[in-house]
């Protein structure tokens, strides 16, 4: 891992940047293992962190393939259900089968996202055109395999096959920050006006 990349996008979104020093430091041959950059703390009235992570392929050779996740804390005191992910191909066979896809009434957004979500109304109405355009842009420039965003709990996660030693995934990274704290607040509010 490029370490010098983390402290750039922490120094970016104004968010701590934690990692870096030995697990071990007492022991001298095994303080060269160092534990993982992440960055951690608060922006914009919730808790983000963003970090790599490697999951299993489950082979016997014992690859595994490179993720990178942003979670977003807030408040969900009405235990609403979202999920944002890309148009693609099985989306569209299961939408022929009648999977639920909330349309938002934004053509070019309905057709780059599908929509899930328990309460239909938060998806048109919390999906405010801002918030809109800030996900599409940041599928345009940053990423052709776009991740999925999911509201579960207490946390709004996203996730995406990629690491944060690449610009590209920074850059995602540092863009769907931005538009995941303004989802989060328009989740928020409208529980609130609920």
């Amino acid at each position: 891992m490029a370490s010098s990349q983390f402290p750039l996008l922490a120094q970016q979104l104004g968010v701590p940047l934690i990692g870096g020093d030995s697990y071990l430091p007492k022991i001298p041959i095994l303080k060269l293992i160092k534990r993982p950059y992440r960055i951690e703390g608060p922006f914009r009235g919730h808790i983000l962190k963003i970090y790599n992570y490697s999951q299993s392929n489950g082979g016997q050779n014992g690859s595994s393939t490179p993720y990178f996740a942003i979670v977003l804390e807030l408040k969900n005191t009405r235990d609403l259900k979202f999920k944002l992910s890309s148009e693609g191909f099985f989306s569209k066979i299961g939408k022929a089968l009648g999977m639920q896809d909330i349309q938002t009434g934004d053509p070019i957004f309905d057709e780059t996202f599908v929509v899930k979500s328990s309460d239909t109304s938060f998806a048109r109405e919390g999906l405010l055109p801002e918030i809109r355009q800030q996900f599409l842009t940041a599928k345009q420039q940053c990423s052709r395999t776009f991740g999925g965003i999911q509201l579960k709990n207490n946390n709004l996660r996203y996730d995406r096959v990629g690491h944060l030693s690449k610009e590209q995934d920074r850059t995602e990274a540092a863009m769907l920050s931005k538009a995941m704290a303004d989802l989060a607040d328009a989740i928020e509010i409208y529980h609130g006006a609920s």
